[in-house]
């Protein structure tokens, strides 16, 4: 997973513009130690984030959530595209990068939920895509940063209810329905159980849609008091 902050490229927004972090791909074990160092290159600033992830590693998803939750941090679910797209290694040398927000089309699927469940406040759209399932049970090779499925299927099952449990345990100090998972683990493999918007707010992974706080909008500079996220250029 990447993170990159982005600011919003309209011109009229100027001086005083909305900026965010943009987080996208894959949750790797690397990723919460990008996360954390970013946040600290921002020191007292906190922006809040746009997540799009087809998953990645549950454990780490949840690292990042309590990440996100210990700096009062919002998620929205969407993407970024930015003026440099297409071309990813000026984006990495770019400290920051002029673009804009989509809220459409986005995913948040297997693990990518925990990380946003960390959010203060966790804003999604009805256009886009949150989708859970059971996981698979993997071990982890630190040297190579590889994941290995286990073959032991009496050892996939423990992994597996082990892993139900402390799923639950996180829901429930994220201050989520534990629900969310009980549904989740009715599906394995490449079978997917998608969340309704109406179970995303009545489970508590969504606190409200981000067309009543969207934050990314050069509009959002235009309140009083001013947001943390409208910086002065």
């Amino acid at each position: 997973m990447t993170f990159q902050v982005i600011r919003n490229s309209d011109p009229a927004c100027e001086p005083t513009c909305p900026e965010w972090i943009y987080a996208a791909g894959s949750i790797e074990t690397s990723s919460p130690p990008a996360l954390r160092k970013l946040l600290k290159s921002l020191g007292p600033v906190h922006l809040p984030i746009v997540l799009t992830s087809n998953g990645g590693d549950r454990q780490s998803a949840q690292e990042l959530g309590r990440i996100a939750r210990k700096n009062k941090l919002t998620i929205a679910i969407g993407t970024s595209p930015l003026v440099c797209e297409g071309k990813p290694s000026v984006c990495r040398t770019m400290s920051g990068i002029d673009g804009t927000a989509r809220f459409e089309k986005a995913n948040c699927l297997s693990a990518c939920p925990f990380f946003l469940a960390g959010g203060v406040k966790r804003l999604n759209s009805d256009r886009n895509l949150i989708r859970v399932h059971k996981g698979q049970a993997v071990l982890y090779t630190k040297g190579d940063r590889s994941f290995t499925e286990i073959k032991s299927a009496k050892r996939v099952a423990k992994v597996l209810a082990n892993a139900h449990l402390e799923k639950k345990r996180y829901l429930r100090e994220m201050g989520v329905a534990v629900a969310l998972e009980d549904e989740a683990f009715k599906y394995s493999g490449d079978d997917f159980y998608e969340i309704s918007m109406d179970k995303q707010r009545s489970w508590g992974l969504v606190t409200g849609s981000v067309e009543e706080l969207d934050f990314t909008d050069p509009r959002f500079c235009k309140r009083q008091p001013l947001p943390e996220n409208c910086v002065r250029k």
